[in-house]
């Protein structure tokens, strides 16, 4: 009898989750430069919804899932807007915080980077405080790692009261001069919040990630691996079992 317990404990486990998107995110424009760049998909995910008017706007809507470049605790979707300049600037849409306090985890997030082939560079995102819950920028350092991750190099919450409408927009920028990156944000196109005036987590004093060679700009918009069912019905199991058998003792 209690080889057959286990035996459907097991096939529990194994009941994979529905890989259907958590969480939408949108890029509304890139520029490199001061010019528009159009992006395309990147390899090894599933199509994302791309549009590009020359000159214009470059627009892509992020839906991540199981489908897509798989982090291990996270599901991302990117697109790639090609070789890094001196100014990179993105362009997300407010409404994409909507998503984030829908979600309520760590993992999720948008974004941008500038890195190579090799994931050197640094990245530059919005994610919720793993101790608030709230939206903060996040500025990783992806060249030097702690425990094969990201170091944080700097962050600030985000200022809701910036956002009056979800028609609004974040603006995201990674300043390259050719040795560091250094990250900005602003919240109406025009006035920057450069990397002097946020918090640091003590790793580089300025915030600044090195500059990799062959550096790429990417836009990501990712979701957590959601924790399947069946895990919970394993854990409620064990605690059930558990209260069993101190009502016993």
């Amino acid at each position: 009898m209690k080889a057959l317990k286990f035996s459907s404990l097991a096939m529990l486990l194994t009941i994979g989750f529905n890989s259907s998107a958590l969480a939408v995110f949108s890029l509304d424009n890139v520029y490199i430069d001061g010019l528009i760049i159009p992006v395309e998909g990147v390899a090894g995910q599933s199509t994302s919804f791309i549009q590009n008017v020359q000159s214009t706007y470059s627009y892509a809507y992020f839906d991540p899932d199981a489908n897509d470049l798989n982090f291990g605790t996270f599901n991302r979707e990117q697109v790639s807007a090609g070789d890094a300049g001196t100014y990179n600037t993105m362009l997300f849409s407010a409404a994409n915080l909507t998503s984030l306090a829908n979600l309520g985890d760590t993992e999720s997030g948008f974004g941008m980077s500038v890195t190579n082939l090799a994931g050197q560079g640094a990245t530059l995102g919005v994610f919720n405080s793993p101790l608030s819950g709230n939206p903060f920028f996040y500025f990783l350092d992806n060249t030097y790692l702690t425990d094969g991750a990201p170091t944080v190099s700097g962050y600030e919450p985000v200022d809701s009261s910036q956002l009056p409408s979800p028609g609004d927009y974040i603006w995201l920028s990674i300043y390259n001069d050719g040795n560091y990156l250094y990250p900005s944000y602003s919240y109406d196109g025009t006035t920057f919040v450069t990397q002097n005036n946020w918090m640091s987590a003590g790793h580089f004093p300025q915030f600044a990630g090195t500059t990799p060679a062959n550096a790429n700009v990417n836009a990501f918009g990712q979701t957590a691996v959601p924790i399947p069912a069946a895990a919970w019905l394993f854990a409620s199991a064990l605690a059930g079992l558990g209260l069993t058998r101190r009502n016993r003792k």
